[in-house]
């Protein structure tokens, strides 16, 4: 009977406290699941320090502890970067050709239109950033301008035998870490004034800190790296860069930077100018004769010394375009391949075409040269013509070259901007032969002759002096079927040396000419007052010297014949 008792009150306990156990696990699931409280809880310190220790991703696989994370997270928050379809940078994959193109043209703040740019390469006409590529391509960023090809005359030298083909950009291919240096430089414009080659935009990235590449080939990271110093250091005026500003960048928009940028180099450019503007207004007004008045505006209204220049040559050449056209008076015309035909006809050989050689001109003294393809021009233009040679100085035809024809030279002829002076019309050829595989000039000469009727003699006398100096003439193109070559027949240097002295005869005849003219021209109208009768009588003298100069002229030549 005890025994049993005893059991039912241990049973009775045993149910209780398992009761209780029950309540308290029940009372725990309420407290955890509805009320959202977790266990164990963080104190309010603990829950501060994770906050302020926390850096976001700025991509799924860019962590804080990425070498270039803030580089990545500053460039992706401006939206310079962009992720793959997962949401990843992949910034240990190399960095292709048409991703850094990208970059650069959001960097400068453009959205490039579609229809405006495309079909600047042929491999990416259907790239899906092909008007990216194109506006890259057409500022200038894209194209590496080296030592030897920084004039722009020697690249029509290169595609002579592909004329009509267009070159790829091979968009997947990897970016070098000079390519970028060199990019950047030019669109951020690291040494104003200057276009920095690839090699010498990578030496500055590396004594800036700005380019710290491992490999040649950029990584994804590295570039944005790259990419992040060069606006740091260039746009914040900073000698080097150095992480001590990364605070101060951050809290800048990289649009705000670019146009600070601008904006300071501008102002300096103004402060120096407006410091010289005195200085200025009494040389232009004086050197150019335009007068103090016309000085001053043009020195007023211009931001940099360049900009007056540009308005000063305007200006003039406004003046004497005016004058010079007055009273229903054209300009005067002439043919630079038409005197370089007749220097080929002197020497025997096959002519040139207009296919054969590069013709640019400029229309007046403020414009740019433009390519063309009509060798004429009047007073107040210039123009220039380049013609291939061979390393025996043999001109070289189109055909030729695409036959195998190797061009070792080329003679670059300019007739100079023309001027009109004593109602004679006056300038000067120039002659450079030119190295192409060193980039050298390696004979510059001038034409003694100065009347521009003389086209022909003043391409000869130019011409002529390179030859004195190379002991050896220039010679047309060689004729279907002809082998030997121009190196057997050099010319002695003393016949080239004489006819180098009839052009010096022919030019002082021709300027004595000149005087001539002058000195029966102007006391004859102070005593008759009739221009007419005067120009008349004074010109017949003049034309009838101009006769003996050539015939003595053509006498000289046929002596050294």
């Amino acid at each position: 009977m005890p025994d049993r008792f005893f059991a039912q009150k241990g049973i009775a306990h045993i149910a209780v406290i398992f009761i209780v156990i029950l309540a308290t696990a029940a009372a725990a699931w309420f407290f955890t699941s509805k009320r959202g409280l977790k266990l164990p809880q963080l104190s309010e310190s603990s829950k501060e320090e994770k906050i302020t220790s926390l850096k976001p991703k700025p991509f799924k696989d860019v962590s804080a502890n990425n070498k270039n994370y803030t580089a990545i997270k500053y460039l992706a928050r401006e939206g310079l970067l962009e992720a793959d379809n997962n949401g990843n940078f992949n910034p240990e994959s190399i960095l292709t050709k048409s991703e850094w193109a990208v970059m650069l043209t959001k960097l400068s703040g453009v959205t490039p239109d579609k229809e405006t740019y495309k079909d600047c390469f042929t491999d990416i006409s259907t790239h899906q950033h092909e008007a990216e590529i194109c506006y890259a391509k057409g500022q200038g960023w894209l194209n590496e301008v080296s030592e030897k090809q920084s004039f722009q005359r020697f690249r029509f030298i290169k595609p002579v035998n592909a004329q009509q083909t267009k070159e790829n950009f091979n968009p997947d291919a990897p970016v070098k870490d000079a390519e970028a240096a060199g990019s950047l430089s030019r669109l951020m414009e690291w040494e104003p004034g200057r276009t920095l080659t690839d090699e010498k935009a990578q030496t500055f990235a590396k004594e800036k800190n700005i380019l710290n590449a491992k490999a040649s080939n950029l990584t994804k990271g590295e570039a944005a790296e790259t990419m992040y110093r060069s606006v740091a250091t260039v746009s914040f005026g900073q000698e080097k860069y150095t992480p001590a500003i990364d605070e101060a960048v951050s809290r800048q928009k990289i649009g705000s930077l670019m146009d600070s940028l601008t904006i300071n180099r501008e102002a300096q450019a103004r402060e120096e100018w407006v410091r010289v503007r005195d200085s200025a207004i009494k040389n232009f007004a004086e050197g150019s004769g335009i007068g103090y008045k016309a000085a001053t505006e043009i020195v007023d209204s211009s931001k940099t010394r360049d900009e007056a220049l540009k308005k000063v040559r305007e200006y003039r050449y406004n003046q004497w375009l005016t004058g010079r056209t007055s009273g229903g008076r054209t300009l005067e015309q002439a043919d630079i391949f038409k005197a370089a035909q007749q220097f080929i006809s002197a020497r025997g050989g096959q002519q040139l075409t207009l296919d054969d050689i590069s013709l640019s001109k400029r229309s007046d003294p403020a414009a740019d040269r433009q390519k063309t393809s009509d060798p004429t021009f009047s007073e107040g233009q210039s123009i220039s013509m380049i013609i291939p040679l061979d390393k025996d100085f043999r001109m070289l035809t189109s055909e030729q070259r695409k036959n195998g024809g190797s061009v070792r030279y080329m003679l670059d002829i300019s007739a100079g901007d023309l001027f009109y002076w004593d109602d004679q019309n006056s300038g000067h050829v120039f002659a450079e032969l030119i190295n192409i595989e060193t980039g050298v000039i390696e004979r510059a000469r001038v034409s003694e002759i100065d009347n521009f009727k003389s086209i022909d003699e003043m391409l000869n006398s130019a011409i002529s002096q390179i030859e004195a100096d190379i002991g050896q003439r220039i010679a047309p193109p060689a004729s279907k079927g002809e082998t030997t070559s121009t190196s057997d027949k050099k010319e002695p240097a003393v016949d080239l040396q004489t006819r180098q002295e009839c052009d010096k005869t022919r030019a002082r005849s021709s300027y004595n000419c000149l005087t001539g003219w002058t000195k029966c021209y102007y006391p004859c109208v102070d005593q008759t007052k009739d221009v007419s009768a005067c120009n008349k009588t004074c010109k017949q003298s003049e034309d009838a010297c101009d006769k003996q100069v050539d015939a003595d002229y053509k006498a000289c030549l046929k002596a050294v014949e």
